[in-house]
């Protein structure tokens, strides 16, 4: 009788290595799925971000807001924006303030209270009172992760004097998406956002003014 060569034969073993070869590959699909969802959803939130800042532009210049009648119009909380019909909602409110839920993400408008010592301003929340001539100024919008929703790593922040930041690995098992957003406005190449354990935020755009060298 021949004997088949071992080569030819399909047993236990090659069942073995076929099924560990099938699964490592089902993982790895499975992990380029995800990695793919988790950047449309903060692709998705970034068109949202973007949305909101041309309406805090649109706001301003249409005088809608004059709250201390000096004749310079103000930048809009989250309600003004929504009441204008600027931006679509319902605004949702909870202790830590008005919000927009967008997919895995809570917005928020951030408009200036007080001037700090270094000159930067401080963002008010949850009711704080606005300064009127700051809100004149400028203005933040952040976009953060919200707790049990689909993944997404980042957190967006962009300001009324062109800055943007992102803070990465927010949602992370060793980090918390519920931290606050930053209280002040964010500059520099590395900031904290004002908070010792919160996310560290990193600059993706600045005015040009601020990108540009400095004269000699």
């Amino acid at each position: 009788m021949p004997v088949r060569s071992r080569s030819l034969r399909f047993g236990v073993l090659e069942a073995v290595l076929l099924a560990s070869v099938a699964g490592g590959a089902a993982i790895v699909l499975a992990s380029r799925e995800d990695g793919l969802a988790v950047v449309e959803r903060e692709q998705a939130v970034l068109a949202d971000v973007a949305a909101l800042e041309r309406a805090e532009g649109e706001f301003r210049a249409a005088g809608r807001r004059d709250d201390d009648g000096d004749g310079t119009p103000e930048y809009g909380s989250l309600e003004d924006l929504v009441a204008a019909g600027l931006v679509p909602g319902p605004v949702l409110r909870d202790l830590d303030g008005p919000h927009l839920r967008r997919g895995s993400y809570r917005l928020e408008v951030l408009l200036p209270s007080a001037t700090l010592p270094t000159g930067e301003r401080e963002w008010g929340r949850g009711g704080s009172a606005v300064d009127p001539k700051l809100a004149a100024a400028t203005f933040a919008v952040v976009a953060r992760p919200v707790r049990g929703e689909a993944r997404v790593l980042r957190s967006f922040y962009v300001d009324g004097a062109g800055y943007a930041f992102t803070a990465e690995g927010v949602n992370e098992a060793d980090r918390d998406p519920t931290v606050p957003p930053p209280q002040r406005e964010l500059r520099g190449d590395d900031e904290r956002g004002g908070h010792e354990d919160g996310p560290i935020w990193r600059p993706t755009r600045k005015p040009q003014a601020a990108a540009a060298p400095a004269a000699k």
